[in-house]
């Protein structure tokens, strides 16, 4: 159970995390799982000091396990759930036989990246070329996309090829 709100120091709060399932899942399989308004709760608007290990706001340590409404679903692939990195999640416990398969991505306006954290972070400036403008010659070798299977600590872990 984390929030990513805490891999970026707490200095992005305008960034989403798009999960997307990458096959057929019932909550068995170890789905995402969110906490409800978790990204409202207050000490998720500072900044950590660079020895922070924390991954949860003190205010959701403190609270009630039962003032906590945790939301999943099954999913089918393709399924994407865009969210605030600031909102609590998991997964649910896979007791399934088989690899729960997801991807995540982070996604900030430029406009939004403090000048500190400036190069950091990758620009997608304009529009990218239209096919019939890359030649073969020209066109950026292929590798294969790579997904995060479940471990033991986290909902991600290694990269996958997929075929």
């Amino acid at each position: 159970m984390h929030s990513d709100f805490y891999f970026f120091g707490g200095k992005i709060t305008s960034m989403l995390t798009c999960w997307v399932a990458l096959g057929d899942y019932t909550v068995d399989d170890g789905t995402l799982v969110v906490c409800e308004r978790s990204h409202k709760l207050p000490g998720l608007d500072k900044p950590l000091s660079e020895e922070s290990k924390q991954e949860l706001p003190e205010s959701f340590l403190s609270s009630p396990p039962t003032a906590r409404l945790w939301r999943t679903a099954d999913f089918q692939a393709g399924d994407a759930v865009v969210f605030d990195i600031r909102l609590v999640h998991a997964s649910s416990t896979n007791l399934s036989d088989q690899f729960r398969i997801s991807t995540d991505t982070r996604w900030l306006p430029t406009s939004h990246i403090p000048e500190a954290l400036n190069g950091e972070f990758h620009h997608f400036p304009g529009r990218p070329p239209s096919p019939m403008s890359v030649s073969s010659s020209s066109a950026p070798s292929s590798s294969a996309p790579s997904s995060s299977a479940p471990s033991s600590s986290q909902a991600s872990s290694s990269a996958l090829p997929i075929s």
